[in-house]
């Protein structure tokens, strides 16, 4: 069996992309080759701890391989897009087997599930018989028990059968990250009544695990150091890629990319955590303004920021957390509509649609007085080549004193005022 998943790896990768040594190896040099010459071929682990770009020339590039990485993705870009597929190729060791997770995430990414850079097409029969490889390798692994779990669910013909089973196999050995795997698998297969029951009936366990992840995301979050962050949340969710703390995970990873300036990065982030929850409308803003910072796919990123402010003016379909008042839940969405019209003025900025920036940032404005919504919009009367304008607009930012006071002032001394 595992000859033949080899098998279905390597003629799934089409003529024009090849590898030398092909299956590349943990820590040695890998030669991409490639027609035509300018390409980009962008290179990336599963979950993208580790990526990168690199241009062809002569028909090729040449790269090192991380000693740790299990399966390597590869694509072409133009260097715009931000989503592309990929194709995959496990990574095998000093001894030539395939490295520790390798069947695992293949078997994820065939699955479909959530991942920045997608493969060019699904095999769930592959994906099947990948994790039932790996288990076969690590049995007492619970992350890839879940994925055996659901895959083996999702395959079943009878899924009240499967489930009965399932339960019965959890009652044999309850540790606790297993009895949320099993409840995770009962709500993906449609029983949200059987994943309630099965957390409830082995609550203990449950909790335990709960309070270790609890600690683990409040040490995170209480980094200060951006980068320091951004390893910490790729560890943890190449670790375990199905936590409850899966969606968080992603929303703080895209925000902690976008302190670097690593817009690209952002962006990738962002749209991952926008396929877990779709009407987040801060994740939308976020990932729509890296567009705009980054340059890159800005008509995608002004129909983000316009579904963001379409949520925002709906402000009944949002839940008010507990912990604020009514008062302070009103200021809060009242700023977060202000900087979704400041991203959407700055992308139409970018796009060279001045009447409608101009609207956008006078909505923001009207809102709330930011430094940032007039530095942007003295900006963009340069651009349009109404210095007197802007010089009014800065002076009118630089006035608040706030955080973008420097960059304002930069902006005034360069026009001279």
């Amino acid at each position: 069996m595992l000859a033949a998943l080899l098998v279905l790896l390597f003629v799934a990768v089409p003529a024009d992309l090849t590898l030398q040594p092909d299956p590349p190896i943990a820590g040695q040099q890998v030669r991409i080759l490639c027609e035509p010459d300018g390409a980009k071929v962008h290179l990336a682990s599963p979950l993208g701890c580790w990526s990168l770009e690199s241009e062809l020339s002569e028909g090729g590039c040449s790269v090192d391989i991380p000693a740790g990485l299990s399966l390597l993705l590869a694509g072409l870009s133009s260097g715009e897009e931000v989503e592309f597929s990929h194709q995959a190729w496990m990574v095998g060791g000093a001894d030539g087997k395939p490295m520790p997770r390798a069947y695992f995430w293949f078997a994820y990414l065939n699955a479909g599930l959530p991942a920045p850079f997608p493969l060019a097409g699904r095999d769930e029969a592959a994906a099947l018989e990948a994790v039932e490889a790996e288990a076969g390798f690590g049995p007492d692994d619970p992350v890839v028990q879940e994925l055996l779990w659901l895959l083996r669910g999702r395959a079943a013909e009878d899924k009240v059968e499967y489930l009965r089973l399932l339960d019965a196999e959890i009652a044999q050995a309850p540790l606790g990250r297993l009895v949320l795997a099993a409840a995770r698998v009962h709500h993906q297969l449609g029983d949200a009544t059987g994943s309630a029951a099965m957390a409830q009936r082995y609550r203990d366990r449950v909790l335990e695990v709960q309070r270790a992840e609890s600690q683990r995301w409040a040490q995170i979050v209480g980094m200060r150091d951006p980068r320091e962050r951004i390893q910490a949340l790729h560890c943890w969710l190449e670790e375990d890629p199905f936590s409850d703390f899966a969606s968080s995970i992603l929303q703080i990873l895209a925000a902690s990319y976008s302190e670097i300036e690593d817009y690209r990065s952002t962006a990738v982030f962002g749209l991952l955590s926008l396929r877990v929850t779709p009407d987040d409308a801060m994740t939308l803003n976020g990932v729509a303004f890296a567009m705009a910072e980054g340059g890159f796919e800005l008509e995608r990123g002004l129909l983000l920021v316009s579904q963001a402010i379409t949520i925002m003016q709906n402000p009944e379909r949002l839940s008010k957390p507990p912990q604020l008042s009514d008062r302070r839940w009103r200021e809060e969405l009242e700023h977060a509509l202000a900087a979704c019209l400041d991203t959407k003025g700055w992308l139409l900025t970018k796009l060279g649609r001045w009447e409608e920036a101009h609207s956008a940032f006078n909505a923001a404005l009207e809102i709330e007085r930011q430094d940032i919504y007039y530095l942007h919009l003295g900006l963009m009367l340069i651009e349009r080549g109404d210095s007197e304008g802007a010089v009014s607009v800065l002076r009118k930012g630089a006035r608040l004193g706030g955080p973008n006071r420097l960059r304002i002032e930069s902006e005034l001394d360069r026009l001279g005022k």
